[in-house]
């Protein structure tokens, strides 16, 4: 998948957790931008493997601060799955 297939859904996921989401992009910042916290991403997490069926590894989350750096890393995750 590229990161054009990705983003959207990751939007749309992030619709479903966040109350009233600012206007998303990749530069969206988790914390500062949509004010996730643990609970959210953990929420978020489970969301984003089932879409994608993809492990998301939980020490990967520490490097991810925007929408893009996710789209980056899961286009990577999907890439070693096949």
């Amino acid at each position: 998948m590229t990161r054009d297939e990705i983003l959207p859904e990751l939007y749309k996921i992030i619709r479903e957790i966040v109350n009233d989401p600012p206007e998303l992009s990749p530069e969206t910042d988790f914390v500062k931008d949509l004010g996730l916290d643990s609970l959210a991403v953990m929420r978020m997490l489970e969301q984003v493997e089932d879409r994608f069926d993809v492990l998301v590894p939980i020490n990967m989350v520490s490097d991810i601060r925007t929408l893009g750096d996710f789209a980056e890393q899961l286009i990577k995750l999907l890439a070693e799955e096949n």
